[in-house]
């Protein structure tokens, strides 16, 4: 019986795709003021979704500003931005067909603050932390105090930004993705290692 194999070959010239999302009506979204808003740049669409532990984010919208897009969690007095003040906030974004992750930038952003008392006096303190989660790497979530983060290029269809402390208090202003390997057989591949070495036979015998 045969079995066929697949390898992964990268388009040639694919080009990384950044999605916007500054501006009161997030951007390159659907809009804000909804639960769940919806993306599609140059060949990368999908979705993003507001949620939160406070009443289990039945409530829960996205919010947009100059700075990029948030949560609220329907509190009174909540933050538009994704904070942990009043419940841990989130953003889980999905992808209809699977990418590389680049990158993601955040608005609103101080990893660290100036703060006094009078036992330590002015000190620099920990501010905002973003926690990310990429969905189906096992890894649970990890922090970062950079205001653009790199991932490496990870494949994946989604992620998760959070607010876990009481001093978290964020927007995301973008992220870049690249296109996902493309799956080629192995037998496409010996067509064109046929086709390639028949122009190296007619340029041989056009040399001779």
């Amino acid at each position: 019986m045969a079995v066929a194999s697949t390898v992964f070959v990268f388009a040639t010239g694919a080009q990384a795709t950044t999605i916007n999302l500054t501006g009161h009506d997030g951007g390159d979204l659907s809009g804000t003021g909804v639960q769940t808003a919806y993306f599609s740049e140059d060949g990368v669409s999908g979705s993003v979704r507001a949620r939160s532990t406070y009443d289990r984010g039945r409530n829960a919208l996205i919010t947009g500003s100059y700075s990029g897009v948030g949560v609220d969690n329907g509190r009174r007095g909540d933050s538009p931005d994704i904070d942990g003040a009043y419940g841990s906030d989130w953003l889980s974004f999905r992808f209809d067909t699977a990418v590389n992750l680049v990158s993601i930038t955040f608005g609103h952003f101080f990893p660290y603050s100036l703060d006094f008392d009078w036992s330590q006096g002015f000190h620099i303190d920990d501010n905002d932390d973003a926690w990310i989660n990429v969905r189906g790497d096992n890894a649970g979530y990890s922090s970062t105090d950079r205001r653009t983060f790199f991932f490496g290029n990870v494949l994946t269809n989604g992620f998760s930004v959070r607010a876990f402390e009481h001093n978290d208090d964020f927007v995301v202003a973008s992220f870049t993705v690249a296109p996902a390997p493309v799956p080629l057989p192995a037998s496409a591949l010996l067509l064109i290692g046929g086709l390639a070495g028949l122009g190296v036979l007619r340029r041989r015998r056009r040399v001779s």
